[in-house]
């Protein structure tokens, strides 16, 4: 006689309600203990957290969902630019981790005096991120005056990891493939600006890699990328 054995994988979900206001006391609470973990300390001995309203002053808060139960508290930096990350585990709101995180601005910006403003924001099917004005130009063959307009294309402004608001900008770039490789044609312009705003607190700059996906669809498009960093602060290993 055999008998067999059915095994069911059963996945836990979170059920507890997540309590924004008890994240920032507890976060408080972290930041203002003499005995918070060593790296905390270390930290907080180069950047100040800037407060509002008595509480830490926060840019966002990733929020736990039903797989991941750690929630992520993006702190604002006095006369900087980059964050503070604080990973909280939101089952009993105990704080795990910390790590500055840069700033990200990516950008994909297009202009060509040979086109009207119609005729660029016409060439793609997707809605540009901002439209300026960038300057008044003389007409090679007529000779009159007109306006330099430009579009951009840019990746969300929340705090994230570079990956992710990389592939964000590039994904909404590949959505219209044949669109944008004619516009780069069409332009001349082809560079992806990444504005990287981090604290130097090991005395390093920052680096990124590039995923094969990421470099194909570059190659694809005819893009190129552009680096500008903007190291802040002061190294935590003097």
């Amino acid at each position: 006689m055999k008998i067999f054995v059915i095994l069911k994988m059963v996945v836990m979900k979170n059920t507890y309600r997540f309590n924004k206001t008890k994240l920032l006391s507890v976060v408080k609470k972290s930041l203002e203990d003499p005995r918070m973990p060593h790296r905390l300390h270390l930290f907080l001995d180069v950047m100040e957290v800037e407060y509002e309203n008595d509480f830490p002053k926060f840019e966002a808060i990733k929020e736990p969902n039903s797989v991941n139960d750690t929630c992520c508290v993006y702190l604002n930096i006095k006369d900087s630019d980059f964050y503070l990350e604080m990973f909280v585990r939101a089952r009993d709101y105990k704080v795990l981790f910390c790590h500055p995180l840069p700033k990200f601005e990516i950008e994909y910006v297009c202009y060509n005096d040979r086109l009207s403003l119609r005729q660029i924001i016409e060439s793609v099917k997707i809605k540009p991120d901002e439209v300026n004005n960038l300057k008044i130009v003389k007409d090679k063959t007529t000779g009159k005056h007109k306006t330099l307009y430009a579009i951009s294309f840019t990746t969300y402004k929340a705090p994230d990891e570079f990956e992710h608001k990389f592939n964000y900008l590039l994904n909404k770039l590949w959505s219209d493939q044949l669109g944008f490789k004619s516009l780069v044609e069409q332009s001349g312009h082809n560079t992806i600006y990444i504005n990287t705003f981090f604290h130097v607190y090991n005395g390093e700059l920052e680096i990124h890699h590039f995923s094969h996906r990421q470099l194909l669809i570059l190659n694809q498009l005819g893009l190129t990328v552009k680096f500008r960093h903007y190291p802040q602060g002061d190294n935590i290993f003097p």
